[in-house]
């Protein structure tokens, strides 16, 4: 009976198929986080003192860390603030410590190393700028 042969196949593929709508609805949304980098990560990274900024988790051979970056790169030039590339293949204590389990991770970064924000996925600019707003109004003047 074909049809009975198939139906594991049709179910397995129903299933892919919600579960790839769920992902794509949270990539590039920015979600709360309570992280913060010790002073040893951030001298590994050289993130700027007292300034917020942005890291970018990356891996080779990642489709989706051109267009990551690119959305970054313009945000962060636009407000002020640096972006930090970290590729997860050299920085593998790092990762793990922060628990980044895809690339592209972004996290939106206060002066000291405080994450406001994590975003996977290709981030949406309405996502980074909201962010942004929320590590500089954090940021001691």
């Amino acid at each position: 009976d074909v049809i009975a042969d198939l139906a594991p196949l049709v179910a397995v593929t129903g299933l892919v198929g919600v579960f790839s709508v769920f992902l794509r609805r949270r990539a590039g949304v920015a979600r709360g986080t309570d992280d913060t980098l010790t002073a040893e990560e951030a001298a590994e990274l050289a993130l700027p003192e007292g300034r917020p900024a942005v890291l970018l988790f990356t891996a080779a051979g990642c489709a989706p860390c051109g267009p990551a970056k690119r959305v970054l790169e313009q945000t962060a030039a636009r407000r002020g603030v640096d972006l930090i590339t970290a590729d997860v293949a050299e920085h593998p204590g790092l990762t793990a410590e922060h628990r980044i389990f895809r690339a592209p991770t972004a996290l939106v970064l206060a002066a000291g190393g405080h994450a406001v924000a994590r975003i996977s996925g290709v981030p949406r600019t309405t996502e980074v700028d909201a962010a942004l707003d929320q590590a500089l109004a954090s940021t001691p003047a």
